[in-house]
């Protein structure tokens, strides 16, 4: 019996060991390249969910997925030719001409060079068949290109065909309502957005070409413009955003921001309303007569109005249609209070009060004075009386002009602020102690700038400096640490650009162009490396942690991404512990379209130098669908192109967890080696955390931009 048994087991572990070696060999086959057998794993390509089958099978090698070439361009609509004599393959469309040389790694692409990612190039296999990168010609002839790295399967799908938006079709207005109607010649798929001074809608036609008959509408540069002028629409403009993939954007330009419907009539047509009511506007009728009845009541009763409002910046009080210009001012207190006598003005026996409040005044008077001992009997005088909020310093400053006197009474705490509002350009000058260090940003999404300065070079009081005008809603001062912070809060988005005196800094700004929307769509994970009670490496001369270097690198990058219009999300903003799969699992959760970790490298050799950008191929991770490489190398030759520092390569980290385990294509940046004497001193600085921000901020807008 017992030696039944054991003949049953060898029998079933022969049985096993012969599907292993079956499995096996429908993974792998021993195939030639360059005239030398190797065992290599075959992949799975489908083209529009049809499997490519071929005598000689897709296969992995160094990293890359090699197709035939005659299939998988035949299979695409290309013609495929070979040259003998130049060892060349052409690949022929309407509008590509792709010719690979067997074992070169430089494509000629309508006459001009490139180079084939991962430097794989063409290759001979079985002295018979031509293999290229699946993904390079894939995608040089407009096809989407994805990776399954549970079954290898590489997936390509065709270039659809793109709708044509033909023209706008008619502007018609059914009672309150008006209604443009967009016709295209497929199915319309779009999205919108509003935008704020000016009120535009945003309307973006998604796979769309522009060719609409001009003579319907105005055309110059590329815009095709149709003027409405009929609330509360003003224009229409329309062109072609982008050719990649293809986008018609329609902007219209609207009096103000109104209820709107945008819905499909049919499957071509799109229609976008607007309610017309004017429910709070008066006819020009009604408007003219309660104007004149209100400057009747004035002649009537007094000569002179009083107004707030800002000039230059600054809140005014300003006296206006009076003759006079000689004036006499005093103080009084108990309670606190400015008075401005005006001679030679007369005024109604009546007490006039304006309910006008500001941060310093909470009420003006005004009336008729009886002259006392201070002034000769029989004078006329108008006297106007500020009354001021308790505890308050102030400054004052009267100014004469024709026909009216303005005040301006600012808060004396902010004394070392100025600020002018001009129609071409608009300054803020903040006055310090001596040459001093400052650090100047500015955030387009939450319209914010932030002015650090050391507090010991600067002499403003804590507060909030209120201004409200077009620019300016308020500004914030306060301390943090060794620093004074001046946060601007703006009304709209600005440029700007700012010098720096010996007792001054002076910042000149003025409404940005049209924020540009493109990347608004697209989320950002920045991950600053180490943290907390992970300093990573540190310096061997300046004893700088990696952790600070990545931090103030990272921070810099979320203000530059978001002044470019992209989200981002920060794994830590602070010098804390994030673990490494809480780091993956926020960027998955939040569905984010690109992760980047930043670090500082280090080596037992103190002459390594230079850029690493490290990556984790698709098919060795289990949640990336996505091919990772081309991210990682627009991220590395922006970083060399930026910071100038020797090319380390591009190097395959399966291993590492934060580039394996984010679904989305990710990338971890080496900016340089601590333990290089020369780099260190380099790389520590904040000029070159500007650069590195900068340079990666480039590449994520070249990589989102192909």
């Amino acid at each position: 019996m017992r030696k039944i048994f054991i003949i049953l087991i060898g029998l079933l572990l022969l049985f096993n060991l012969g599907n292993t070696s079956w499995a096996e060999s429908s993974m792998f086959q021993t195939i030639s390249i360059d005239g030398q057998s190797s065992r290599l794993r075959t992949v799975n390509v489908l083209i529009d969910d049809q499997e490519l089958i071929s005598d000689v099978p897709p296969i992995l090698y160094k990293d890359r997925t090699l197709v035939p070439i005659r299939f998988v361009a035949e299979k695409l609509g290309a013609q495929v030719s070979w040259n003998g004599e130049t060892s060349e393959a052409l690949i022929e469309t309407e509008s590509k001409e792709i010719v690979l040389k067997l074992n070169s790694s430089t494509v000629r692409v309508n006459g001009i060079n490139k180079k084939i990612p991962y430097n794989v190039p063409a290759k001979l296999v079985n002295n018979a068949r031509t293999m290229v990168p699946l993904r390079f010609v894939s995608e040089e002839l407009g096809c989407e290109v994805g990776w399954n790295s549970s079954t290898y399967t590489g997936i390509i799908k065709s270039p659809k065909e793109n709708e044509e938006v033909t023209k706008v079709k008619d502007i018609h207005f059914n009672n309150d309502t008006k209604a443009i109607e967009i016709s295209t010649t497929g199915r319309v798929q779009y999205s919108d957005i509003e935008l704020e001074n000016p009120s535009r809608l945003v309307v973006d036609i998604k796979d769309s070409k522009l060719d609409i008959e001009e003579d319907k509408v105005k055309y110059k540069d590329g815009m095709f413009t149709l003027d409405v002028e009929e609330h509360p629409i003003e224009t229409i403009r329309i062109s072609q955003f982008s050719k990649e993939p293809y986008i018609t954007r329609m902007v219209i330009d609207l009096e103000e921001m109104s209820d709107y419907k945008i819905k499909a009539i049919e499957d071509n047509v799109l229609s976008i309303s607007f309610d017309g009511e004017k429910s709070d506007e008066k006819d020009d009728e009604e408007e003219q007569i309660e104007e004149d009845q209100e400057q009747e009541e004035n002649e009537d009763t007094k000569g002179f109005n009083i107004i707030e409002k800002r000039i230059n910046g600054k809140e005014a009080i300003v006296i206006e249609n009076i003759e006079s210009d000689e004036y006499n001012l005093f103080t009084l207190d108990k309670p606190k209070r400015i008075v401005l006598d005006i001679f030679n003005e007369e005024l109604d026996s009546n007490l006039y009060t304006y309910d006008i409040e500001t941060d310093i005044i909470k009420g003006i008077r005004a009336s008729q004075f009886d002259p006392d001992s201070m002034y000769d009997k029989g004078e006329k005088i108008l006297r106007v009386v500020f009354d001021i909020k308790e505890d308050l310093d102030y400054d004052l400053d009267i100014e004469k002009d024709q026909g009216r006197i303005v005040a301006f009474i600012g808060d004396k705490s902010f004394d070392e602020i100025e600020y002018t509002n001009s129609k071409e350009y608009n300054f803020l000058k903040l006055k310090t102690l001596g040459e001093t260090d400052q650090d100047i940003s500015y955030d387009a999404a939450d319209k914010q700038m932030n002015i650090v300065i050391p507090k010991e070079e600067v002499d403003i009081k804590n507060g909030i400096l209120s201004i409200g005008d077009e620019y300016i809603d308020n500004m914030e001062v306060y301390e943090k640490d060794d620093n004074k912070i001046i946060k601007v809060n703006f009304n709209k988005n600005i440029s700007y650009q700012f010098s720096v005196g010996t007792y001054e800094i002076l910042i000149g700004f003025k409404e940005a162009k049209e924020v540009d929307t493109k990347f608004s769509d697209k989320l950002i994970v920045i991950d600053a490396g180490h943290g907390g009670r992970a300093p990573g490496t540190t310096g061997p001369i300046t004893k700088v942690r990696e952790k600070d270097l990545s931090l103030n690198v990272a921070l810099k990058l979320e203000k530059k991404l978001k002044n470019m219009g992209f989200k981002t999300l920060m794994t830590r903003d602070s010098d804390e512990y994030v673990g490494l799969y809480d780091r993956t699992d926020m960027a998955n959760e939040n569905n984010a379209d690109a992760f980047v970790s930043i670090h500082f490298n280090a080596h037992p050799s103190s002459a390594i130098a230079g850029i690493q950008t490290l990556y984790c191929p698709s098919y060795e991770s289990d949640v990336k669908n996505s091919d990772n490489y081309p991210f990682a190398e627009t991220i590395h030759e922006a970083l060399l192109e930026g910071l100038k520092r020797k090319d380390m390569d591009i190097i395959r980290r399966p291993d590492l967890v934060v580039t394996r385990e984010t679904a989305m294509v990710s990338a971890l940046v080496e900016l340089g080696f601590v333990t290089n004497p020369q780099e260190e001193r380099i790389i520590i600085t904040d000029e070159y955390h500007e650069k590195a921000a900068e340079a990666i901020a480039s590449g994520l807008v070249n990589y989102f931009s192909k």
